[in-house]
C-alpha cells in the first residue's frame, strides 16, 4: 500500500509535477513504492540504480530512466551492470534527466573485516544459498549459518546479520525470510515501549532484536530502531499472528511512513506548583 502526502491520493498529483517516492526495488528492478511526496520543484533530481544500455560519452538507462550525461562530470567510467547515481536539476524534451553529475556507486560496506554488519531488503541476485545479493549486497553463508523463517529466493525480502569480510561482502550469522509474514498492518502508533508497541485500532505489535526497522518518513533516519518511534507515528509492519490471537502479532519489520508532529510530552512543567506551604 502508498501513502500519499496529499488528501485524494495519485489524483491529487499532476503531471509534470516534481516529487519524492519512497520505495524498495524489486528484482527486476521496478519500484514498490512506500510513500509518495512533493518536492520543490528546484531540489536536485537524484536517480541510482544499475546501468543498461551504456553508451560511453552520451547516455545511460537507470531504472528504465534514460539520463543524459553527454554535460555531466562523470567521476568514474560507467559500465553496463554498474550501479550509478545521477543527479541532475531538469528533463529534457523527450523525459530524458540532464545529468550535471554522475558516478559508479560503490556497494561494499566500507567496514574493517570482522566488524559486524546488517543488511536488509530485496534478494536481488540468487546464485545459490551460500551465495545472493541484498540490495545489490553480497552475502554469503557457510554450514554455521542460522536461517530463520525458511531458506531465501530470489525476490525475497530478508534481514542479514553477519561480520564484514575481506572483499566487501557480509559473511552471514543469521538470516532471517521476512517475505511471508501472516499480516501486513498500517496504522498509527498509540503507545510504544522497549519490546511492543499498540496501534490506535487496538492492535498490539511485540518487538524482538530480529525485527527489521526502515525509516521512509520526511526524517528518513539511516540509523532507526523501537527508540525512534513515537505515538502518533504512522508504521507499516509485516509480522507473524501470535497464537491465533486476533489482535496480538510479532513484528517481522517495521517501516515508518510518516513521523507524527509532537516528539513527545516534555517534561517538567507540572512541577512548578507543587511547593509546601
Amino acid at each position: 500500500r502508498t501513502l500519499f502526502d496529499r488528501a485524494g491520493g495519485l489524483g491529487a498529483f499532476s503531471a509534470g509535477e516534481v516529487v519524492t517516492v519512497f520505495g524498495l526495488f524489486d528484482a527486476d528492478g521496478d519500484l514498490s513504492p512506500t510513500r509518495v511526496a512533493a518536492a520543490d520543484p528546484a531540489s536536485t533530481i537524484i536517480v541510482t540504480g544499475e546501468a543498461d544500455d551504456v553508451v560511453p560519452g552520451s547516455s545511460v538507462t537507470i531504472n528504465d530512466l534514460v539520463v543524459d550525461i553527454s554535460g555531466a562530470i562523470v567521476t568514474t567510467p560507467i559500465l553496463e551492470g554498474d550501479r550509478v547515481r545521477a543527479e541532475g536539476l531538469v528533463f529534457g524534451a523527450s523525459g530524458e534527466l540532464l545529468a550535471t553529475v554522475a558516478a559508479r556507486v560503490d556497494t561494499g560496506l566500507g567496514l574493517a573485516e570482522g566488524a559486524s554488519a546488517s543488511v536488509n531488503g530485496f534478494v536481488d541476485s540468487f546464485t545459490s544459498l551460500a551465495a545472493f545479493s541484498v540490495g545489490g549486497q553480497a552475502v554469503t553463508t557457510d554450514a554455521d549459518t542460522v536461517f530463520l523463517g525458511g531458506f531465501p529466493a530470489l525476490n525475497d525480502t530478508v534481514l542479514v546479520d553477519g561480520l564484514a569480510g575481506d572483499a566487501g561482502e557480509v559473511d552471514a550469522v543469521i538470516v532471517r525470510r521476512l517475505s511471508d509474514p501472516d499480516t501486513r498492518i498500517e496504522g498509527v502508533v498509540a503507545e510504544v515501549d522497549d519490546d511492543s508497541m499498540e496501534l490506535t485500532n487496538g492492535t498490539e505489535v511485540d518487538i524482538d532484536d530480529l525485527t527489521a526497522f526502515l525509516d521512509l518518513s520526511a526524517a528518513a533516519l539511516q540509523i532507526f530502531d523501537i527508540d525512534d518511534i513515537r505515538p502518533g507515528d504512522t508504521v507499516d509492519v509485516r509480522a507473524v499472528r501470535e497464537d491465533d490471537d486476533e489482535l496480538e502479532f510479532e513484528a517481522a519489520a517495521v517501516v515508518r511512513l510518516a513521523a507524527s508532529e509532537s516528539p513527545g510530552e516534555e517534561e517538567g512543567d507540572d512541577d512548578d506548583d507543587d511547593d509546601d506551604d
